[in-house]
Order: C-alpha cells, then sequence, then structure tokens
C-alpha cells in the first residue's frame, strides 16, 4: 500500500495600498504611549502627595517639640511668680496669668499630636496599605527634610516635556492625526487576496514540491459607502481638533504649575529668612524680660507676652522652612521630575 501525504489551508490577505494599516498600527502604538504617560501622571501626582504628607508630619513634630520646649520655660517661669507671690512681691494675679498661658499652650499639643496621626494615616493609605500601619516607624521623630538648592529660575520650557500628562495629551493628538490617514485611505479601492493553497505527494520530503493554488484577487471600491465615510473622516477631524486644544491646555496648565511653583520656591524662601531674624529677636526679648521680672523690674504680663512672642516666632519660622520644603516638592510635581527613565523604557 502506498502511503499520501496531503496540506491544505485558506488564506486571506489584504495588501496596504494606501497606508491604512500601517496607519492603524501607528495609531495603536501612540495610543498605548498615551496609556502609559497616563499612569505615569497618576504616579506624579500620588509620589507628590506622599511627599506633602511627609512633610507635614516632619512639621507636625518639629511644631510639638516647640511647643513642649515652650512649655518647659512657662512652667519655670510660673513657678517664679507663684515663689514671688509667697514673698509678697507680686499679687495672685501673676501666679493665675502664668497658669492661664500655661493651660492655653497645653491645650496646642492634642491638635499637633492629632496632626501626625492624620499625616501618617494618609501616607499608609497613599502607599495602598491600611491606615496606622507604619505608625511605629513614621512616630520615630525626624527633622523635616530641607529643600534643595537646586529649584530656582530660570528653567527651560523643554523641561515641560517630562511632564507625563503633556506627554499623554501628545500622544493624543498623534494618534487622532494618524486615523484621518487611516478613514481617508478607505476612500480608495482596497486589494483583498484570497483563496486557497494545497499540496499532495506520496512522500513528506516531496509535499511542498508541488503547490497548487487558487489565488483571487479582489479590488473592492468603497462606490456605496463614500458619504459615510467621508462623515467619518470629518468626524475625525473633528476629534483631533478637540486634541489638538487638549494639548494646548496641558501645556498652559504647565506652564502655569512651573511658574506657580517658582513663585513659591521665591517667596517661602524671603519668608524664612525674615522669620528667622524675628525668632532670634523673640530669644533675645525673652531672655531680657526674664531677667528683668525677677529684678522685678516689669510685670508678669510682659513676661507673658514675651514667651508668647517666642512661640509664635518660632512655630511661624518651623512653618516657612516646611513651606520651602513643600515649595521644593511642587516644583518637581510641577516639572514631572521622576518619571523620564522609565517613560522612555516603555515607550520605545
Amino acid at each position: 500500500a502506498a502511503n499520501n501525504f496531503a496540506v491544505s489551508m485558506d488564506a486571506a490577505w489584504e495588501i496596504d495600498l494606501f497606508g491604512k494599516l500601517r496607519g492603524a498600527s501607528a495609531a495603536a502604538k501612540a495610543d498605548v504611549a498615551s496609556s502609559q504617560a497616563s499612569l505615569f501622571d497618576v504616579q506624579r501626582v500620588i509620589a507628590a502627595d506622599v511627599a506633602f504628607q511627609y512633610l507635614s508630619l516632619r512639621d507636625a513634630q518639629a511644631r510639638l517639640a516647640i511647643t513642649t520646649g515652650n512649655l518647659a520655660i512657662q512652667r519655670e517661669n510660673s513657678q517664679i511668680a507663684a515663689w514671688r507671690n509667697q514673698a509678697g512681691l507680686v499679687s495672685a494675679l501673676d501666679v493665675e496669668q502664668a497658669k492661664t498661658a500655661l493651660a492655653q499652650t497645653e491645650a496646642s499639643l492634642p491638635l499637633l499630636r492629632q496632626s501626625i496621626g492624620t499625616a501618617i494615616n494618609q501616607i499608609d493609605v497613599l502607599s495602598g496599605a491600611a491606615p496606622g500601619v507604619s505608625g511605629q516607624m513614621l512616630e520615630v521623630v525626624q527633622p523635616v527634610p530641607a529643600a534643595p538648592a537646586m529649584v530656582g529660575d530660570g528653567l527651560p520650557a523643554e523641561l515641560l516635556t517630562r511632564r507625563p500628562d503633556v506627554m499623554a495629551a501628545q500622544k493624543n493628538l498623534e494618534a487622532a492625526a494618524i486615523r484621518i490617514g487611516v478613514v481617508r485611505a478607505d476612500l480608495y479601492p482596497a486589494l483583498r487576496l484570497s483563496g486557497s493553497i494545497s499540496s499532495s505527494a506520496a512522500l513528506t520530503s516531496n509535499l511542498f514540491s508541488t503547490v497548487l493554488g487558487n489565488v483571487a484577487g479582489n479590488l473592492a471600491a468603497p462606490i456605496f459607502d463614500a458619504g459615510k465615510i467621508r462623515a467619518r473622516l470629518e468626524q475625525q477631524k473633528g476629534a483631533t481638533d478637540v486634541a489638538l486644544a487638549n494639548y494646548r491646555k496641558a501645556i498652559l496648565i504647565a506652564l502655569q504649575d512651573v511658574e506657580n511653583a517658582m513663585v513659591a520656591v521665591r517667596t517661602a524662601r524671603m519668608r524664612e529668612a525674615a522669620l528667622g531674624r524675628a525668632e532670634a529677636a523673640a530669644q533675645e526679648s525673652l531672655r531680657l524680660a526674664e531677667f528683668r521680672y525677677r529684678s522685678g523690674d516689669i510685670a508678669f504680663l510682659t513676661l507673658l507676652d514675651s514667651q508668647r512672642s517666642l512661640l509664635s516666632a518660632q512655630d511661624s519660622h518651623q512653618s516657612a522652612k516646611t513651606a520651602q520644603s513643600n515649595a521644593a516638592v511642587q516644583m518637581f510635581k510641577a516639572l514631572g521630575g521622576g518619571w523620564t527613565a522609565a517613560m522612555k523604557d516603555n515607550s520605545k
């Protein structure tokens, strides 16, 4: 008995005469790049929010330490007022004023501890963890990270191309523009090849030596669908105009963010310097007031005012330092920092 082997295949091809298939492929790649950029944009926002919350946490811890230090000073001066009252040098008014100031300062401690707990919970949630998971680690007091010196004026506009939202809008515009050509290609005839290819032989070595092909060419012209295709073409042109408007909007928003961040950097720097001088003056004022109160030269109310001024100056100075770091994060966020390498790797 003789062995007989056979193979057959049905196939169909569309020859890309007018670039329709190439355009569709390019538009799909632009869509993928846009989706990747949108993902990086979400990561940019989340990373900035985590940084803001971390700065808020360290700021609250620093202000808590400032308040606790001032409480120690107030307790000491309150004790001095009590001794002077027992000695008959001052009235009980000084003692009550000291107790009032002490209680008011103590009342601010729970709010600061609440701010610490809230910031830790926010960091955990933004990191995808349950609130409070990192409490044991983050409750360890650390200083507020200082603002780097790299942020400042004169940043080139080309840095805005690092922003993933701008890149996403650009890729959306690119995809929309390419699809105009894809739709326009439908107006032209399409050459489609279809048929079957089969082969048979007595030996496997000769299986493909003889090929019988029945290939038919079909030139299809959109005679009856031309109106519908032209309507789709106008629709795609409109979609491209919308994508262009969104791209321009993304650029303007990015420029606004950078300008606002630069203003914040300059303002925070000047404010921190001024409040630093105010804190130094308040410390000297309190030192002189304590000396004069012990000598009996001033009333306790004057000493109390000096205490309040120092606490306010220290608290404001600390907030100004944190504002500098916040402004730096704001600048990094505005420039899309931190995502560029990943974007380049994934957009190839």
